[in-house]
């Protein structure tokens, strides 16, 4: 493997990150890269320039990297990543229904992802979407468990916003500051 080409690969995907407008974006689009019957990750335009091995690599390291990064966020920083990708675009509750599905939110997880680190992901992020669903004013997922429709209290943490309880049909008051599970 040519370490010069790897690193400019490298520089190549991190020049595509660095327009993307949250961590969030990036993960949607290093995800997207993955090729779902074959696992692994193409990119017709690097293809171009760059080894397909090469490209694999670095979009699994990067993909997994993305995924941690992500995962060590509050949910309070992962509703507001989400909110940074809707900003602006049409259908935001269409969209976010769609990303409600499992088999959408499920190709976010690398594959090398232990079990513990694919479970909080997806109670994380069915969270934060429930959420965005009560601000767009989107009816929830009926596919989803009870668990997670957000109508508990979130204890908050010193410094947050008050939470109050939340329905589906929206939050009475908006805070995500729930504490930060430890492994």
């Amino acid at each position: 493997m040519n370490p010069r080409l790897q690193n400019t690969s490298a520089d190549a995907l991190r020049d595509i990150f660095a327009k993307a407008n949250s961590l969030f974006e990036r993960l949607i689009y290093v995800a997207g890269a993955r090729d779902p019957e074959t696992g692994r990750y193409v990119d017709p335009l690097l293809s171009l320039s760059y080894a397909a091995n090469d490209i694999d690599q670095q979009f699994r390291e990067q993909h997994r990297y993305i995924f941690v990064a992500w995962l060590t966020l509050t949910i309070e920083k992962q509703y507001a990543e989400l909110r940074r990708h809707l900003y602006g675009k049409r259908e935001q509750q269409a969209l976010i229904q769609k990303m409600r599905q499992q088999e959408w939110y499920e190709r976010l997880i690398p594959t090398n992802a232990s079990s513990a680190e694919r479970n909080l992901f997806r109670s994380d992020f069915e969270i934060v979407t429930a959420v965005a669903c009560s601000y767009c004013d989107v009816q929830p997922n009926p596919s989803l468990p009870p668990s997670a429709c957000p109508r508990s209290e979130f204890q908050h943490a010193p410094g947050s916003a008050a939470v109050a309880s939340m329905s589906w049909r929206g939050p009475t008051s908006l805070c995500l500051a729930a504490p930060r599970r430890n492994f």
